[in-house]
């Protein structure tokens, strides 16, 4: 009796997991004669541990003007639409949701536009005019922010820019109220879970003597090693990340100015986000192994992934370290701001 009540209580969970997946079918209309290729991915990066959307064609050339992707998901989540080409930079981020979905890509100059209707992009749209800012990238006002979390406790899209924001936040007690204004429904999901398990608002603390992992030659990186001399700058990238690759030239400007008086370079890719041998291919091509570049994959000696410990939910970022060990500075896709403190520190 005991094992047809197990065997009974096994099928419902199994089933329970099972419909918890929805389905979606995303249709994209592009209007650039001249692109061939878009591929998709889950925004939160690094994206694997969130499981909030499972992709099964992530790359694909268009059927009579029209990209078809298609996968599932558990609630609705943000992706990003991006040119796999190594040489044009493109990544737009949109909200899905199950079920079928259209949107269309308008090429205008030397930008593109999105245009959609569906009830989470309309919501998506809604939120960036109430914090007033242009994109979900852009710091808001915490106080604001927690208005619209207690207007809609329970919104996907507020509890991304929870999750995207987590890093750039000096505000710790308008996080705990936020964290507590969110709907039970938000707050089982997996996504938020996970905040709540990796992110600090407070993230300028000193770090720990951490193991960074192996270089690319095997050799065994510590962080403690390059205490009291140097200051490190970690730079979070991926092979196929355009604007990361499009920045090496700038990186490596900053090295040889800076290098000489104490700067030290750290690339940084990882399982999570990466095929090792991609990684590798993209490395050499661009010519890394100049300084230190390690791939963050299991077993991890510092007990999680790199990115995940410092809080990294976008690529490229660099956050930069001084000499007690101490987080002096996060940069997404801002190398100016990146050498403006370079040049202060070492005037």
């Amino acid at each position: 009796m005991k094992k047809k009540i197990v065997s009974f209580v096994f099928l419902i969970l199994v089933s329970f997991h099972a419909f918890s997946q929805h389905p979606f079918i995303l249709k994209i209309h592009f209007n650039d004669p001249q692109n061939q290729s878009l591929s998709i991915g889950e925004a939160y990066w690094p994206g694997k541990p969130y499981h909030a959307a499972t992709i099964y064609n992530n790359s694909g050339s268009p059927e009579k003007g029209v990209y078809t992707f298609r996968g599932t998901v558990l609630y609705p989540t943000a992706i990003r639409i991006f040119q796999p080409s190594k040489t044009t930079v493109f990544n737009k981020l949109i909200f899905i949701d199950s079920g079928s979905q259209e949107i269309t890509i308008l090429k205008k100059e030397n930008s593109y536009e999105v245009e959609s209707n569906t009830p989470v992009e309309n919501e998506r749209r809604s939120f960036l005019k109430q914090m007033a800012v242009h994109t979900m990238d852009d710091q808001l006002n915490g106080e604001r922010f927690l208005e619209y979390v207690k207007e809609h406790p329970r919104s996907y899209i507020a509890l991304f820019a929870l999750i995207n924001q987590a890093s750039n936040f000096p505000y710790p007690e308008i996080f705990k109220k936020v964290e507590a204004a969110f709907d039970k429904q938000i707050k089982n999901t997996k996504s938020f879970q996970y905040y709540l398990s990796v992110f600090d608002p407070k993230l300028n603390h000193p770090v720990d003597s951490l193991a960074l992992g192996k270089s690319s030659d095997g050799t065994e990186i510590n962080l403690s090693s390059f205490r009291d001399k140097d200051y490190v700058l970690f730079d979070f990238w991926a092979s196929w990340c355009a604007p990361c690759r499009a920045s090496v030239p700038e990186l490596k400007k900053l090295y040889k100015k800076y290098h000489q008086k104490g700067l030290e370079i750290i690339s940084i890719g990882s399982s999570l986000s990466d095929l090792k041998g991609d990684w590798a291919k993209a490395s050499q091509k661009d010519g890394l192994n100049r300084w230190v570049s390690i791939f963050s994959e299991p077993p991890y000696p510092a007990g999680k992934d790199i990115g995940i410990k410092y809080g990294v939910t976008a690529i490229p970022t660099t956050i930069l370290i001084d000499k007690k060990g101490e987080i002096i500075g996060r940069y997404e896709s801002d190398l100016p701001a990146l050498e403006k403190q370079l040049k202060k520190i070492f005037q």
